[in-house]
C-alpha cells in the first residue's frame, strides 16, 4: 500500500498488517509500532517515520524540532511533546535495532 498524502487522522488501523507497505517512499521492513489507548494523539512508529496525530515526519526530524516548531503543530503540543518524547525516541530506537 502506498499511504504517501494519506490522511490518517482518526483512522483505527489496530490489527492492520502493514507489513511491506510504501510510507512516503520508505518500505517498511517491520511492523509499525501503534499507540492510541490513553494518549491524547495516536502514535504510529515506523523504521524511518513516526506521526503524531496528523503529523508525520522521518524519525529523526522529530527530535531536532525546536519548542516553537512543535508548539506551531498544537496549542498542546509542546507540554505533551516534552512529557513524551523521551518515551518515543526510545520505542523508536529499540524498534530500530
Amino acid at each position: 500500500a502506498n499511504l504517501y498524502g494519506a490522511n490518517l487522522y482518526g483512522a483505527n488501523l489496530s490489527g492492520a498488517n502493514l507489513y511491506g507497505a510504501n510510507l512516503y517512499g520508505a518500505k517498511i521492513s517491520k511492523c509499525p509500532i501503534q499507540i492510541g489507548a490513553g494518549m491524547k494523539w495516536w502514535i504510529c512508529i515506523t523504521e524511518f517515520h513516526i506521526q503524531i496525530g496528523c503529523q508525520i515526519h522521518e524519525a529523526e526530524t522529530w527530535f531536532k524540532f525546536s519548542d516553537e516548531e512543535i508548539s506551531q503543530m498544537h496549542g498542546e503540543a509542546l507540554p505533551w511533546w516534552k512529557e513524551n518524547k523521551d518515551i518515543i525516541k526510545a520505542l523508536w530506537v529499540n524498534h530500530c535495532k
